[in-house]
């Protein structure tokens, strides 16, 4: 949609600019393009859904977001609701198509 392609040029936009970010949406499925897009823009990310382990969540977490060099997080909201401190990122986007 066009809402996803804005969102999608606004953290490339983000990242070209050193920062980082948190993008939250409903739908795994959502992230996962929003992750090829970025992708495709030389934009690394972590995705973080429950089709991942924990242990997988939080080892990307660490080693590609909070120590590594991926700018941008995309988290589902059930996965990030609860103890997601990232002080790392200083812009979190809400993309949620059902509103």
């Amino acid at each position: 949609t066009s809402k996803q392609r804005a969102a999608a040029a606004y953290l490339g936009e983000l990242a070209e600019a050193g920062e980082r970010a948190i993008l939250y949406a409903r739908h795994p499925g959502t992230l996962e393009w929003m992750a090829r897009r970025l992708q495709e823009g030389g934009v690394r990310s972590v995705v973080l859904h429950g089709g991942r382990s924990i242990a997988s969540r939080t080892r990307a977490l660490d080693e590609e977001f909070r120590q590594g060099s991926a700018p941008v997080v995309l988290a589902t909201f059930g996965t990030g609701d609860r103890g997601l401190n990232l002080p790392q990122a200083g812009h979190v986007l809400l993309l949620d198509r059902d509103w």
